[in-house]
């Protein structure tokens, strides 16, 4: 089976089964696209210049989401955009803000990847 990634529990941690570190992606199309779905989540989490090997890649949560009073048109652009760079992900049909309330929100997507023609969704908590 390739590997495309390790695969992490719901708490962002590694994931290990039978005293090893499991791995996402597989030969199956359903893992694959939890796969995918890992890769997205970690894709949009991730800080503008986070990565010292390429201080290109990321979102700007810092300089243009987390701020004050922040454009939501914006915003959906940029984690469209995140998501959309995630291998595998052929095209992105909706990315929706959702107020959590008490300062908190997640994103909600639904996405197509080249392992089907089923789209996938999923939501993603703020940082």
């Amino acid at each position: 089976m390739p590997i495309r990634d390790f695969l992490q529990d719901a708490n962002g941690d590694l994931a290990v089964v039978n005293g090893d570190f499991a791995r996402s992606g597989g030969d199956s199309v359903d893992a694959n696209q939890a796969a995918v779905k890992q890769a997205i989540a970690i894709r949009v989490k991730f800080f503008l210049a986070e990565y010292f090997l390429d201080e290109s890649i990321g979102v700007d949560w810092l300089g243009q989401i987390l701020v004050k009073n922040p454009d939501q048109v914006v915003v959906v652009e940029l984690i469209r955009e995140a998501i959309m760079s995630t291998p595998d992900v052929v095209a992105v049909a909706s990315v929706d803000l959702v107020d959590d309330g008490d300062r908190r929100w997640h994103v909600d997507y639904v996405v197509q990847t080249v392992y089907s023609t089923t789209t996938i969704d999923g939501s993603i908590a703020s940082p």
